[in-house]
């Protein structure tokens, strides 16, 4: 297996972003919306100053995962409301919300919040993933921030079993058998060895 590099992600990162998200991640509200709405949510986040993330490469440079975080939530969703562009592709899709998003108005009391992980299919390994959400900790650490969430389809399994061994515990689920999602709470006071 090829040695990956990872490094902060930058604006001039998103359009490489955009379809590897959407192969990575093919379902959710923004998957439904399609790739131009994906790259307003990175691009807000970063040019804010609300968001942060990193990526993987590999030796050609090519882009094979990411991390993407915030440090907070409402401020970052306020901001995607005020886009027009953001709002008309969400008017869009907004009587297929609940299905789409069904933990809307139910998250956690908790702001900042761990929001995209992703990996290409070839370079999908533990230690890629492990790296990936070390570096988020490592950056909530620096900010201060004692506390992260996250949520996650009850179905993604693996995602389920690796959020869980990077030491996140599970605080409620929201929605239906097929549409389920688990919240977990993260303290940044450790990694999980």
């Amino acid at each position: 297996m090829t040695e990956l590099t990872y490094r902060t992600l930058e604006l001039s990162d998103i359009k490489k972003i955009e379809p590897l998200h959407m192969k990575s991640l093919q379902e959710g509200l923004l998957y439904e919306m399609g790739e131009k709405y994906i790259g307003l949510l990175y691009i807000n986040g970063l040019k804010s100053g609300n968001s942060f993330g990193f990526i993987a490469e590999n030796e050609k440079k090519e882009i094979v995962g990411m991390a993407f975080a915030t440090h907070d939530i409402y401020k970052l969703m306020l901001q995607l409301m005020t886009s027009p562009t953001f709002v008309t592709g969400l008017a869009r899709k907004i009587f297929q919300i609940r299905k789409l998003y069904p933990s809307l108005g139910k998250k956690p009391h908790v702001r900042q919040e761990f929001l995209m992980l992703f990996i290409e299919q070839k370079y999908r390994n533990l230690k890629t993933a492990l790296r990936l959400m070390q570096l988020i900790d490592e950056k909530y650490e620096k900010l201060g921030v004692k506390k992260y969430s996250l949520e996650v389809e009850e179905k993604n399994t693996t995602a389920n079993m690796l959020y869980q061994y990077f030491g996140f515990k599970k605080t409620h689920e929201v929605g239906h058998e097929g549409s389920k999602r688990i919240f977990y709470i993260k303290d940044t006071g450790g990694l999980h060895e």
